[in-house]
């Protein structure tokens, strides 16, 4: 698609996500089960100098047996791929009647990237590193964050009072910006949904 279209089409996808993510924590709600839907946008936080969200949902969403994280950093489905964006709801525990967490047949270790670094080389902005991303390299991030602003970006995501009001603006932000760079994720192996031997 075309980076306009590629962005609204993604846009609306997340939407829809948010929007059911809401929808499913008033339903816990209204049955006196603490819900909280998961930001889509922010808040984040620099950890170790690198942007994380307050809950990540692709490390959960591996940990439960949904995929395996790329070397791009993305889940990697079995099924489908890269083609995934993720939602969430934060709640209380409940353990299952034996008193222990009953595990997913899918979530034992299983490995969906080829591991052939595609995705590294490909990226025009050297953003993917074998071990970690650097997102302000990003093409589509340093859009919006230029180099000379990066530093005070990092400051702002360090502050959690800044980050209630910077929450507001993300929607915004997201609606307004383009998807300038995808390469990372349409020229992996694994785009298709089907594990294929590296290239």
């Amino acid at each position: 698609m075309p980076p306009r279209e590629k962005t609204r089409e993604m846009l609306r996808i997340a939407e829809a996500l948010q929007e059911t993510a809401a929808r499913l924590s008033s339903r816990l709600e209204g049955e006196h089960i603490p819900a909280r839907p998961v930001p889509l946008y922010l808040p984040v936080r620099i950890s170790d100098g690198k942007v994380q969200g307050v809950v990540r949902l692709k490390q959960v969403a591996a940990a439960g047996g949904l995929g395996t994280l790329g070397r791009n950093t993305v889940l990697l489905s079995p099924r489908f791929g890269q083609r995934l964006l993720l939602a969430g709801v934060v709640t209380v525990h409940c353990a299952s009647e034996s008193g222990q967490l009953q595990r997913s047949p899918t979530s034992e270790k299983s490995t969906v990237c080829t591991d052939s670094g595609h995705c590294i080389r490909v990226c025009p902005e050297g953003a993917l590193g074998p071990d970690s991303i650097d997102a302000f390299r990003c093409r589509t991030v340093h859009a919006w964050v230029p180099t000379v602003f990066v530093p005070a970006a990092q400051w702002m995501l360090g502050r959690t009072i800044l980050l209630k009001y910077l929450a507001s603006l993300a929607p915004w932000i997201a609606r307004t910006a383009t998807i300038r760079c995808s390469l990372c994720v349409t020229e992996c192996p694994n785009f298709s949904g089907t594990a294929k031997s590296g290239t």
